[in-house]
């Protein structure tokens, strides 16, 4: 005998449905609480329904079994499920850091985790479980450190680190290290999220130890291969013989008195690619009566080696690339204690020549070897942010002009034309060169003159305004020198110290064709421009013979005058040659970074 469909409870007072399981047609479907069927409480119950509450009450029946099937795969499975939750957000934690990515970016890892838990939740380990070293975890903190440099400094130059681990990072304020030391902060997390979920993992399910153990070799097969493939390139690549092309310059002798004083001002990552207004707006205007002044090389690509401060004024000074010292340097990798010994430089020819030299800067200069440099290569008078804060010392503005990385520009340029006011006063043929710093990453420094000054503070970004400000300052201490007399025999050379670091306006940057700024204008430059390709290496040579030193072939070290009609070496090479001849030529390097025998 079947049972009704509907059973009525009184008129009006609502009625009950009994569903079995077969009138649902749930298949396999697990016993409700021992229960066969359901009943569902219905207002107004009549068989004409029986159609309409059959499919809601195998929806409800269906949602409540899968919830039943949830709360037991959860309590059967749950660490499992939290390893892949941690494993995954830790992965793409890091990927999100690493790219800059929208915070949306982590909600891919849940769905990871997702796919992780169907996969390993039935290959539990039956054997006695114990603790495995996690493979992957080295590869992951070493993607994780590359990851960590990308998101706070941008392009990846591990020759960079080397060197400032080498020279040391001298006196970092609080405010420089800060957002480091917060930047690293959230990279631990991502690390110590993999490094749980991992351990769980392996200790957990036999598929992901095999994975893991798998992956862990490709990659260090992968780093075995690069290593090998450099060695091979070493003999098979036809690269420049740099220890053959380096060329100590030998100024031609000239009669009567050519020879010019010169200011070389190093404008902090303020590359020719902020030219273009309709990125970057007129933050470049104020220099570009200057420009129209004189010789403009329009083409300066920035080779490796060359990338940061202290390297691009190397390359600019020495003609060389800075390539960090090997362990053979004087027998010991850490702390060195000379800079580039052998290298023959600007400031080891002009003195020879009659020159007095003063390197003036805002930062401090035991960072990156900066007073190493100068003072071990010719110049009389180094100055930089140690001199600035102790004349500020007790006076109001000392937090006025007081910055993350020394003093603002705008003391320095007043310092700049105190010192060419007394160079000039006592006769002395001279060369002054000066860092800035307001353009540096990751936001820029803004000097307190310009924090007035409207057609300056509109700049979109503070990046922008910082850029903008200190090339007002530049060409307004030219202006103050020329109404002062101060640069009737002086050659004034402008350059940028290296493309910018990651900063607000980066990825426009990245979206251009970067290149390095570079004029020269004075006495006896002609104006115009060139595009031949050429480097920083190129600036050396170029010096020389504007100040009025002309050179044989017009060659200094690895360097080319911009000014002469020789082909450069990045010119012959190509730029991809000439990165890969840096890299491979070893025995230039141990040249440079070893003491002369005499």
């Amino acid at each position: 005998m079947s049972r009704p469909f509907c059973v009525w409870h009184g008129l009006g007072g609502g009625g009950t449905i009994d569903l079995s399981r077969s009138e649902l047609g749930l298949k396999n479907i697990h016993p409700f609480h021992g229960v066969g069927f359901i009943r569902i409480p219905h207002d107004n119950c009549s068989c004409w329904s029986q159609k309409c509450i059959s499919i809601i009450g195998y929806f409800v029946v269906y949602i409540r079994i899968k919830l039943d099937e949830a709360i037991r795969y959860f309590q059967e499975y749950y660490i499992v499920i939290v390893a892949c939750i941690l494993l995954s957000i830790g992965t793409f934690h890091v990927i999100k850091e690493s790219f800059d990515l929208h915070d949306l970016f982590v909600l891919p890892s849940l769905l990871t985790a997702s796919v992780l838990t169907l996969i390993l939740t039935g290959d539990q380990t039956k054997s006695p479980r114990k603790l495995n070293f996690p493979h992957l975890l080295l590869p992951f903190i070493i993607l994780t450190l590359l990851g960590y440099y990308k998101a706070m400094m941008g392009d990846i130059d591990l020759t960079a680190v080397m060197f400032h681990l080498q020279v040391g990072m001298g006196h970092l304020s609080p405010d420089l290290v800060g957002p480091f030391v917060t930047g690293g902060i959230k990279f631990a997390l991502g690390i110590l999220a993999f490094l749980i979920g991992s351990l769980i993992l392996l200790y957990q399910s036999t598929a992901y130890k095999k994975a893991e153990f798998l992956l862990a070799m490709v990659f260090y097969a992968f780093l075995l291969g690069a290593f090998v493939s450099q060695r091979v390139n070493l003999f098979q690549q036809q690269v420049a013989d740099f220890a053959a092309e380096y060329q100590v310059p030998s100024p031609i002798p000239q009669t009567g008195s050519g020879k010019m004083n010169f200011i070389h001002i190093y404008l902090e990552s303020a590359e020719r690619t902020y030219m273009r207004s309709e990125l970057f707006g007129d933050v470049m205007d104020p220099l570009k009566p200057l420009i129209d002044r004189g010789f403009e090389a329009t083409n300066l690509v920035q080779v490796r080696d060359t990338g940061w401060t202290i390297a691009g004024m190397t390359a600019s000074h020495c003609g060389v690339p800075l390539s960090p010292a090997g362990f053979s340097y004087a027998n010991k990798f850490w702390r060195l204690s000379g800079f580039l010994p052998s290298a023959v430089c600007l400031g080891d020819v002009l003195p020879n020549e009659g020159y007095d030299l003063t390197f003036l800067a805002g930062v401090d200069l035991v960072f990156s070897g900066l007073s190493n440099f100068y003072n071990m290569h010719g110049f009389q008078q180094v100055m930089g942010a140690e001199y600035f804060l102790q004349k500020l010392e007790g006076t109001d503005n000392l937090e006025r002009h007081k910055n993350a990385w020394g003093v603002s520009d705008e003391l320095v340029f007043d310092k700049a034309l105190e010192i060419l006011q007394q160079n000039v006063q006592a006769g002395q043929r001279f060369g002054l060169t000066i860092e800035t710093i307001g353009g540096h990453s990751p936001i820029g420094l803004v000097s307190p003159k310009c924090e007035s000054m409207e057609r300056i503070m509109q700049a979109r970004v503070t990046m922008l305004k910082a850029v903008k400000c200190t090339n007002w300052l530049l060409a307004d201490f030219i202006s103050k020198s020329q109404k002062l007399g101060l640069l009737e025999d002086t050659v004034i050379i402008v350059q940028s110290d290296h493309f910018a670091m990651k900063n607000s306006v980066y990825s426009e940057l990245q979206s251009s064709e970067r290149r390095n700024l570079f004029f020269v204008f004075g006495p006896g430059i002609e104006p115009g421009k060139t595009d031949k390709l050429g480097s920083l290496m190129d600036v050396y040579p170029t010096v020389l013979e504007a100040i009025g030193l002309p050179l044989k072939n017009s060659r200094a070290g690895l360097g080319v005058s911009l000014l002469s009609e020789e082909t450069t070496l990045v010119e012959t090479l190509g730029e991809d040659a000439m990165n890969e001849s840096i890299a491979l030529n070893y025995e230039l390097r141990e040249r440079l970074w070893s003491y002369p025998s005499n």
